[in-house]
């Protein structure tokens, strides 16, 4: 079989799709293993990276999925994927015998999960883990919205097990004191575009200011005031209640920006200073009964509507 090079006449043309997989010389020498023979033959692998020169084609992913639909996915990470328990208490709940793959019960932690098994776990039925994660997490005061801070050693990271942080990101940022709901996700673009403005996902936030709130300030935050970086947009204020013995009101507020420290910022502008700031509602998610420092695994069913929500199909 002859192969076309280029100019350089070192790297095969057919083969630039897969440089980022393996170099040539890796890919012919793993093409001569068992898994590899069983999923396709060389010649097929070279006519494919052909093909791939079009722009629709990616055969280096297309080989990536094969490979790990081949190889499944250990019990034990499933199971924490899908939110059931850390793989810790995971492997415990296993090696119990209380999980069933396909009607059997098995106490193997190393148990490969492929697509299409049914998984029972203490006797309710899982489903798959969506391939985009969403994690839902009760935010405490005092940790930062960062995956690293040197000033700030404690991050909403640390809120989570190990082996559920790898690829999870804050979707926007909550200051250090502000509590309530952080959404953290490994998909980019859905992070990307629920915080962006244009998307317009409503955020309400809890906020207990200083002193009695006027109806002029109430009126001022409901139509946008005037801030350092521009006017901020509509939102909708409500009034709670006003406690007089603490000389404090509570408000709601519910914007579709996501400025730094907007809510503060804006109360402040009206003369209201906060002393206690909790996001309660992300678009169609709430806290619901989560503690601070807890968290809950979105379902498929919210992720597929978060994802329709900001214009992402599938």
């Amino acid at each position: 079989m002859s192969l076309e090079t280029g100019d350089r006449g070192s790297t095969p043309r057919g083969l630039m799709p897969f440089r980022s997989l393996m170099s040539f010389r890796s890919l012919m020498s793993f093409q001569s293993s068992r898994p590899f023979r069983s999923l396709m033959s060389f010649q097929s692998l070279m006519s494919l990276s052909a093909m791939g020169q079009g722009p629709s084609y990616e055969p280096a992913n297309w080989l990536t999925g094969r490979l790990a639909d081949c190889m499944g996915t250990r019990l034990v990470r499933y199971l924490a994927q899908c939110g059931v328990a850390s793989r810790r208490g995971a492997a415990d709940l296993v090696q119990r015998g209380l999980v069933r793959v396909n009607g059997q019960v098995t106490t193997n932690v190393a148990c490969q999960v492929r697509p299409g098994d049914q998984v029972i776990c203490d006797g309710k039925p899982l489903a798959a883990p969506s391939e985009t994660r969403v994690l839902l997490l009760h935010k405490p005061a005092g940790a930062v919205c960062s995956l690293r801070d040197p000033h700030n050693p404690r991050t909403v990271l640390d809120c989570l097990p190990p082996e559920m942080r790898a690829g999870l990101k804050p979707v926007g940022r909550l200051d250090k004191q502000t509590t309530g709901l952080l959404l953290l996700t490994d998909d980019g673009d859905l992070a990307f575009r629920l915080t962006h403005p244009r998307y317009k996902i409503p955020k309400t936030y809890r906020a207990t200011v200083e002193g009695e709130v006027s109806d002029e300030a109430v009126s001022r935050l409901s139509e946008g005031v005037l801030l350092e970086d521009g006017p901020t947009a509509p939102a909708d204020i409500r009034r709670v209640r006003y406690d007089a013995p603490r000389g404090q009101t509570v408000l709601d507020l519910r914007i579709h920006e996501g400025r730094n420290r907007q809510v503060r910022r804006m109360c402040e502008a009206v003369g209201c200073g906060v002393r206690r700031l909790a996001r309660t509602e992300y678009g169609p998610l709430g806290l619901g009964r989560l503690k601070p420092g807890e968290y809950r695994v979105l379902t498929p069913a919210e992720v597929r509507h978060l994802r329709s929500a900001v214009g992402i199909d599938g």
